[in-house]
């Protein structure tokens, strides 16, 4: 038959390689170890805390298995003497009937000759009965020891999804930080962006207008001096019209040759006079023309900054995005180890539950246990007493006879 708590009594045979004697439970509990707490507050993730966990778990787990076992001798050990003690109690009746049978057959000698026997076997049994109380008590002892190492189980339990549930608020915290920094420095971004496309834009405007007043500030320039020359250019295209019917009528009239020749020195007079008139003419635009040489180099490095700086505002668009992107996996990331988080939480909290039930349990086993634990020693100290008794009797029995 099982014995209380679950443990199944050795053979004889098997009890019989036992040493006699208990081993004394020397293991170090929960309470005589460091304090953990230190350890736990330095946790800074999910695994850590599951590494302090499973640590403290096995530590635990090695006590809880050498006090079993310890347990579990002392009750082997406590039936192993229950049936000695039954073996010398028969052996003690039996002495006490042989006793009295010599007695009754008036074979005294032989009857005071079993007066040792008796003494010693009586001996035997309060010896036997004093081992029993003394493994009953450390087997009661044992018991405490593994319902206080069951409670810390339990304490390391909590004590881990407190933590775990601090990471994961602390998690939270600091995404929910980060998310609003991320959003406020891609506003602040954006916002800057927008200013450089409408500077960009206003810029490519004022270009555009610049360009424009170039390009009719070049063209009245040019009307102007059109205008100002036009008679001039007449008279030019009209003496080297001339000019050239001369040059043809010296080849063909060689006999007018000094007429035509003097008339062509004049013509050409005509022409040079002309030609001074017109650089004159351009000479006084020269300021103008220099003026608006230099209006469309500026307006040509404005376009070119322009470039650069569109380019810029690109790279930075660029930038943004990339910044956007890893904003989004960061966040995605924080919450996959939220996630991680509450599932660790949740698994505690399932074993924070079954160490709860388990010390319940055991609570409830020791409440029971603990009536008939106070019966049986109730019963042990009357039969101990009966027994004393009884010896005294039979003594004083044994002395009559003897008389």
């Amino acid at each position: 038959p099982e014995l209380a708590g679950g443990f199944r009594p050795l053979s004889r045979e098997t009890s019989a390689a036992q040493p006699r004697a208990p081993p004394s439970p020397s293991a170090p509990s929960v309470e005589e170890s460091a304090d953990p707490v230190h350890g736990l507050e330095r946790a800074v993730n999910v695994e850590s805390v599951r590494r302090w966990h499973d640590s403290r778990m096995q530590a635990s787990a090695g006590n809880q298995t050498l006090l079993l076992q310890q347990r579990g001798e002392c009750l082997a050990d406590s039936q192993r003497r229950e049936e000695d003690l039954a073996s010398l109690r028969k052996r003690l009746t039996e002495a006490e009937a042989e006793q009295n049978t010599l007695c009754e057959s008036e074979r005294y000698e032989e009857a005071d000759a079993l007066d040792a026997t008796i003494q010693d076997l009586k001996n035997s049994i309060t010896k036997t009965l004093e081992q029993v109380a003394s493994s009953a008590r450390q087997t009661n002892s044992l018991s405490v020891r593994l319902l206080g190492l069951s409670r810390d189980r339990e304490t390391v339990a909590e004590q881990a999804l407190e933590r775990v549930q601090a990471l994961h608020r602390e998690s939270e915290d600091a995404r929910r930080d980060m998310d609003e920094r991320n959003e406020r420095r891609l506003a602040s971004e954006e916002t800057r962006l927008d200013a450089e496309r409408k500077r960009m834009d206003l810029s490519r405007s004022h270009i555009g207008k610049d360009t424009a007043v170039l390009e009719e500030e070049t063209q009245q320039v040019n009307t102007a001096i059109d205008e100002m020359t036009v008679d001039h250019v007449q008279d030019k295209e009209r003496a080297e019209s001339q000019r050239t019917a001369v040059d043809e009528e010296i080849k063909e009239l060689e006999a007018t040759l000094a007429r035509k020749k003097e008339e062509r020195k004049q013509l050409t007079e005509v022409v040079d006079a002309c030609d001074a008139k017109i650089s004159a003419i351009r000479a006084k635009f020269e300021k103008q023309l220099s003026r608006v040489e230099a209006k469309r180099r500026r307006v040509q490095e404005a376009e070119r900054e322009m470039e650069q700086d569109a380019q810029q505002v690109e790279k930075m668009a660029a930038d943004l995005e990339r910044e956007r992107e890893a904003a989004k996996e960061s966040a995605l990331q924080r919450r996959r180890q939220a996630a991680e988080v509450r599932r660790e939480a949740r698994a505690l909290r399932g074993l924070r539950r079954f160490m709860a039930r388990n010390v319940r349990m055991r609570l409830r086993w020791q409440q029971l246990l603990e009536p008939h634990q106070e019966q049986l020693n109730k019963a042990r100290e009357a039969w101990e007493k009966a027994s004393g008794e009884s010896a005294q009797l039979a003594e004083g029995s044994a002395s009559r006879e003897a008389d």
